[in-house]
């Protein structure tokens, strides 16, 4: 089984991260990216001839940007009128789809569920410490 992932979103979102994922971890050769409204190709048909491509073995997961969005409801739809039984993840950060691609395997719904939770751990505020001094030299904008 080969597991195939989709990135599918509104402008250039997808391609963004297909490139960051490239950076971090080389081979995205199992990854499409599809930026959608971005180009004269129609977002359905780009959609389609890649589930079109798709063989029996393969696992596909979908990741789009925004849950109820355009993009989101194309591939559902898409998805279900092909039965493809396909994974879609919708709303996701950098290091959800990095575990996805690293795990290299197989993955059923309860195991995305870990995955996306512990995904979510990674999205926290930076708290700013004062590095304030009393010595001028130091200070930035001295």
């Amino acid at each position: 089984m080969m597991q195939k992932i989709l990135l599918a979103t509104h402008g250039h979102l997808a391609s963004g991260l297909l490139s960051t994922l490239k950076i971090i971890a080389g081979d995205v050769s199992r990854v499409q990216a599809i930026d959608g409204y971005t180009e004269a190709e129609d977002i359905t048909s780009a959609i389609e001839n890649t589930l079109d491509s798709l063989m029996d073995s393969d696992q596909l997961i979908v990741f789009t940007d925004l849950f109820g969005g355009s993009i989101n409801q194309l591939v559902t739809k898409l998805v279900m009128e092909k039965n493809i039984p396909a994974i879609i993840v919708s709303g996701f950060n950098v290091a959800l789809v990095l575990a996805v691609l690293l795990a290299n395997k197989p993955i059923n719904k309860q195991q995305m569920q870990l995955y996306i939770d512990e995904a979510r751990k990674g999205m926290t505020m930076v708290e700013l410490k004062s590095t304030q001094s009393n010595d001028s030299e130091n200070d930035f904008f001295g």
